[in-house]
């Protein structure tokens, strides 16, 4: 009788530090988790009215925007990130983000982001530059500064799959989005622009590294794509950063930005 309960004592104490050590299977490091999403139906109707885009579709508008999906990506620009630690190449597209592209290059071609940083870095989300206050000595306002304007964003939400509730919540928190514009998916190796809620995208950008960010689908404009340097960007986002910072301890500068011609 002894021995069947240590043995069954030995048993239970094995299942408690199997469970203890063992992840539950939807454990994921999420380092912007997606607000919880209220709806009131009254709100979304009234919305509708005033032009909101947070309505089911026509058949008609569907085929229209499968339509612009199947020419998203075309007539690209492609350009070439120089890093120090190495070269990125990045497909930009036009027809998802005419007004984003046209942004980006035009401070690509003026040289402002030669010499700025990646100032966060998380491996498992993403890499984030394109802010001017990285070459000062100050971390503190990194990730708050700009080109000195802002402009809007590009998102059509029912590209992206976004429901009409998700639609109508994003909407009120002051986003105003299209349905004539195709847009892409937030997937690894996308080029994003970075910002600080709707309408508010200035010079800083991301790259997603290694996972798929679904949660941010419908809040950030894509208008862009890595074909080349991936391993780069992998590299870049793997630097050690800061105790308590995604900043990384030694910096990593955006050398140039230029057109491949």
């Amino acid at each position: 009788m002894k021995k069947i309960i240590i043995l069954v004592g030995v048993l239970l104490l094995g299942g408690l530090w199997f469970y203890a050590a063992t992840p539950p299977d939807d454990f994921a490091f999420d380092p912007t988790p997606p607000a919880p999403v209220v709806v009131d139906d009254t709100e979304t109707e009234t919305a509708v009215e005033d032009g909101s885009v947070a309505r089911e579709l026509t058949e008609e508008e569907k085929a229209s925007i499968a339509t612009l999906m199947e020419t998203a990506k075309d007539n690209p620009t492609e350009v070439l990130m120089s890093t120090s630690l190495g070269d990125i190449t990045i497909e930009l597209f036009p027809n998802v983000a005419p007004g984003t592209v046209d942004n980006f290059l035009t401070l690509a071609g003026e040289g402002f982001y030669d010499g700025i940083a990646f100032h966060r870095v998380i491996e498992s989300f993403m890499i984030q530059g394109g802010d001017p206050n990285s070459k000062d000595d100050d971390p503190a306002n990194d990730g708050q500064g700009g080109p000195g304007y802002s402009f809007n964003d590009e998102i059509n939400p029912h590209a992206l799959g976004l429901s009409v509730d998700a639609i109508a919540a994003l909407e009120r928190s002051g986003y105003e989005f299209a349905i004539d514009i195709p847009s892409l998916p937030m997937v690894r190796g996308v080029l994003a622009m970075a910002n600080s809620g709707a309408n508010t995208n200035g010079s800083q950008f991301f790259i997603v590294t290694q996972q798929d960010q679904t949660q941010l689908n419908g809040k950030h404009t894509v208008f862009g794509e890595v074909i080349s340097g991936m391993d780069v960007v992998a590299t870049i986002a793997a630097v050690d950063v800061e105790d308590g910072s995604d900043r990384p301890i030694v910096p990593v500068l955006i050398e140039s930005i230029s057109v491949v011609e």
